[in-house]
């Protein structure tokens, strides 16, 4: 069997061409771009319609170990094991994603901190990005003893291209530096969604 195909050429070059092609078992149709050696698959649509755009900015990142908090600053929180990281822009070494294009994107920074101090007035889980911040304000007034906080942060986020996002948590006035990050119920995500 053969693919059926149209190709669309820009400026003579053949770096400019794409190609719209039916798959070669008629599951569905693929948009390409020739990338100097092959082309590459920018969308798929199956034979039921289902869209797949393989080249979508979206990650998914959890913390590799349990992290411990100091009071009274800002303290960036180490997503540093990815799940998934669609097409490369986020950094396991630094916890930063960072938008390829202008966009909006939804975010969301999820999980729970074990061992928070009483003592703390309260902690502020935010996603930070480069044209706004976004809120989770949680008192720890209510706590009799150390206790855990949920956080979740969830946001569609405008961001201009090389903007970047991070998840920070600052814990506020007394207590002690002992609110750690459950590494198993803790999760930074992000997709572009238009």
């Amino acid at each position: 069997t053969q693919e059926a195909a149209l190709k669309l050429q820009g400026n003579n070059t053949v770096t400019n061409t794409f190609k719209i092609a039916s798959e070669e078992d008629d599951s569905g149709l693929t948009i390409q771009k020739w990338n100097g050696s092959a082309y590459v698959t920018h969308l798929k649509s199956d034979a039921n319609g289902h869209v797949t755009k393989p080249l979508q900015s979206a990650f998914l990142a959890r913390p590799s170990t349990q992290q411990t908090f100091s009071t009274n600053s800002n303290n960036a929180v180490a997503f540093a094991t990815e799940v998934y990281d669609q097409n490369a822009d986020y950094n396991t070494s630094n916890s930063t994603f960072t938008a390829p294009v202008t966009g909006k994107y939804y975010l969301s920074a999820m999980g729970r901190t074990d061992a928070v101090d009483s003592a703390t007035d309260f902690h502020n889980f935010r996603i930070e990005t480069s044209n706004r911040n976004y809120h989770d304000l949680q008192s720890t007034h209510m706590f009799d003893a150390d206790g855990a906080i949920t956080f979740n942060v969830q946001v569609c986020a405008d961001m201009d291209a090389n903007d970047t996002a991070t998840v920070v948590i600052e814990l506020t006035n007394d207590g002690s530096n002992q609110a750690n990050v459950n590494q198993n119920t803790s999760h930074f995500s992000g997709v572009l969604i238009c």
